[in-house]
């Protein structure tokens, strides 16, 4: 599966930096579900669970309060607040 760079950064410390083959992440308007390749695009994300797929299958669950996502040259560059 095509992946792309998926990188967590909070106020402190960086929270992930791997590679995903798909990100959901939570929004005003619903979630948003982002797969490898996808067009460039700026993100205002809102409180809810944010879903990543490893390249081995497996999901994990990040709970977020606010944050802003970039996806751009195939990578997602996303600044939150982890609760």
């Amino acid at each position: 599966m095509k992946t792309f760079a998926l990188k967590i950064i909070s106020k402190t410390e960086v929270i992930l930096d791997t590679l995903a083959v798909s990100l959901v992440v939570p929004t005003n308007d619903g979630y948003i579900g982002i797969m490898a390749n996808r067009s460039n695009a700026v993100i205002a994300l809102s409180e809810g669970m944010m879903k990543y797929t490893l390249q081995d299958g497996e999901i994990k669950k990040i709970k977020i309060k606010s944050g802003i996502m970039e996806f751009k040259d195939n990578s997602a560059n996303i600044a939150c607040k982890v609760i």
